[in-house]
């Protein structure tokens, strides 16, 4: 029986997409709730007048956070928990709380999360996947698009719920149950909210605050900080985890506590990174106890992922053409070109946009070591310049139309061109999905 309490008065910071999402989910119970935004005219504040229950609007500023000395302050994930605002309305009283504590105050079973800093959305997308080839129903839902206040009314009855989950999400998570919980890797990323790794860890590992199962990428079960009481199952690359990759008769294969699965190379799906993601995504179907059968196995092949994730777009005589556009960090990009060890030096990447003050150091590396050429576009291009060094020949290129001419220049004949920017887009993009999109349609417009 769903029991909602939420102390008035109810003040949603953020009309975001997460903003309004929770704005509708109050609607739906009859909940009073007023508004706060920092812009004067946030994207959904049409949408968001037309709701039953919601008071006044207040624009321009989080000023009205300060006159709460009481209540409920429903934090998006866009907005700092350590603003001076909100931690003063915290220090006088005010429940500040996020989207998915409101999830976990009407669904208390039923529910699977991910989070890492690279691989979240494949990952919570296969796993629900798997789940219906199973026989059972599930719903991907949270950061990978669909907000998990809108699914658990539209389709309450879903057997599982699979939520992807940001750092920022869970920031302001408390009292999630979810019957498993991953953690996938870790990288520098949004260091310009977290500002320190161990800031950055920490929110990450709140997934585990009240989950009945683990699952971690081998190398972070040290510092993830688990429980001991907390059942865990490792994935990766190492002979102690219980799911990993290993070679078997000259291929890599999946295996699963000591059982060969499948070999690597029948996954429709690119590169060695990705094979750890369908790792993680069986070892979570195991935790929960749904079976790694042959349906299973069958779905997992013929699964071939979401956009802008190591999409092949073209095919060009002995070219590939792949749009990682989702690499907005550094540690996407190096498991991109990691993945693609077939083509080691060969690979002519195209990177740039906002760094968001990362470490660029590791990607200089990986560029010199797999890298034929280096195609630059975006405002910290020459950052990567820098770090990639003399002796990789670079081009610069104004527009996405450029850099595809510009790597097949330098590609010649064959190898890939590989838009994995290591930043995000939004210098010169509205999102990375317009940066991959403008990928697709200038590939698309090379002749044959």
């Amino acid at each position: 029986m769903e029991s909602l309490v939420l102390q008035q008065p109810v003040v949603i910071a953020g009309l975001g997409k997460s903003g309004l999402a929770c704005a509708r989910f109050l609607s739906r119970r009859s909940i009073a709730f007023d508004f706060v935004d920092t812009r004067a005219n946030p994207p959904h504040l049409g949408e968001a007048r037309q709701l039953p229950g919601l008071g006044r609007c207040y624009l321009g500023s989080l000023d009205h956070i300060e006159t709460m000395n009481e209540g409920t302050l429903i934090l998006s994930p866009g907005l700092d928990p350590q603003l001076p605002v909100v931690a003063s309305a915290r220090e006088r009283g005010v429940s500040v709380i996020g989207e998915m504590e409101l999830l976990a105050q009407v669904r208390q079973e039923g529910m699977i999360g991910i989070t890492g800093s690279n691989g979240k959305s494949t990952v919570t997308d296969l796993t629900a996947h798997l789940i219906r080839a199973a026989g059972k129903s599930a719903v991907a839902a949270g950061n990978i698009g669909t907000p998990a206040l809108d699914v658990v009314d539209q389709q309450p009855d879903a057997d599982w719920l699979v939520l992807e989950l940001s750092s920022f999400q869970l920031e302001t998570t408390e009292s999630l149950r979810l019957s498993a919980a991953a953690l996938l890797n870790l990288s520098d990323d949004h260091l310009d909210r977290h500002r320190t790794m161990q800031r950055y860890l920490e929110a990450k590992r709140r997934i585990f605050l009240n989950a009945g199962h683990a699952i971690v990428e081998q190398r972070l079960q040290a510092v993830a900080d688990l429980p001991s009481s907390l059942a865990v199952t490792r994935f990766g690359d190492a002979a102690e985890s219980e799911f990993r990759l290993t070679s078997r008769d000259g291929e890599t294969w999946l295996v699963a506590r000591d059982k060969p699965l499948i070999p690597a190379a029948r996954l429709a799906l690119m590169g060695n990174h990705n094979a750890l993601n369908a790792l993680a995504a069986l070892a979570l179907l195991d935790a929960v106890g749904i079976p790694v059968d042959e349906k299973v196995l069958q779905a997992l092949q013929e699964y071939r992922g979401l956009p802008h994730r190591c999409e092949l777009v073209r095919t060009l005589g002995d070219m590939l053409f792949v749009n990682d556009s989702k690499a907005t960090n550094v540690g996407a990009a190096l498991a991109a070109m990691d993945g693609l060890t077939d083509y080691s030096g060969k690979i002519v990447l195209i990177a740039g946009g906002d760094s968001k003050g990362a470490d660029l150091r590791p990607l200089g590396e990986a560029i010199r070591l797999h890298c034929a050429g280096l195609v630059l576009l975006g405002r910290d291009g020459e950052k990567i310049a820098e770090v990639a060094g003399p002796d990789v020949p670079t081009l610069r290129a104004s527009d996405m139309p450029g850099a595809v001419l510009a790597a097949r220049a330098l590609a010649r004949e064959e190898g890939v061109i590989l838009l994995s920017p290591a930043c995000s887009s939004l210098d010169m993009y509205e999102n990375f999905e317009a940066r991959g999109d403008a990928f697709r349609a200038a590939v698309e417009q090379l002749p044959s």
